[in-house]
């Protein structure tokens, strides 16, 4: 139970363990009619980022679903496989922060890939090139902003996905 504001807004934590993703909760306020609400089934993945190693790999981080297995998948949503034919996984830390190494020779700059958490929606990054690494960031407004790093004094140029 709880109690609304001066507006009226509700505002009440469940517990994480109390309920599970689709699960239906029923809102009453005091003698209203109730409500109902449901609890969502995938949990965002956002602000992923991808970085080029010095040891040749990569390193994916951003954010999803805490404490979950997080896999990095082909095109085609098979898991991408390190040098001994084992998946390319993470897990997530308490608080939903990826964090995924892909060895060295497992992906090539300018391939898609997915990261996918389990319980969490699929984010598709694209491996940059060696010299090349950004970060896509939503704004407030919807906008987005692009930072990263590459050789100094280059001209960089964005283009979409369709040209």
């Amino acid at each position: 139970t709880g109690k609304t504001d001066g507006n009226g807004k509700i505002d009440m934590t469940v517990p994480q363990d109390s309920v599970k993703p689709g699960d239906q909760l029923t809102v009453q306020a005091g003698n209203g009619a109730p409500g109902t609400v449901t609890v969502p089934t995938d949990t965002p993945t956002t602000d992923v980022t991808i970085t080029k190693t010095p040891d040749g790999g990569y390193q994916v981080g951003g954010k999803t679903k805490p404490n979950t297995t997080v896999t990095v998948t082909d095109n085609n949503g098979n898991p991408i496989k390190d040098g001994n034919g084992n998946p390319v996984t993470g897990t997530t830390d308490g608080n939903g922060n990826i964090d995924v190494k892909i060895p060295s020779g497992t992906v090539t700059p300018g391939q898609t890939i997915n990261i996918d958490p389990n319980g969490g929606t699929q984010a598709t990054v694209t491996v940059p090139d060696a010299n090349t690494t950004g970060t896509v960031t939503v704004n407030p407004d919807g906008s987005y902003t692009i930072t990263g790093t590459t050789a100094p004094g280059v001209s960089v140029t964005l283009t979409t996905s369709d040209g």
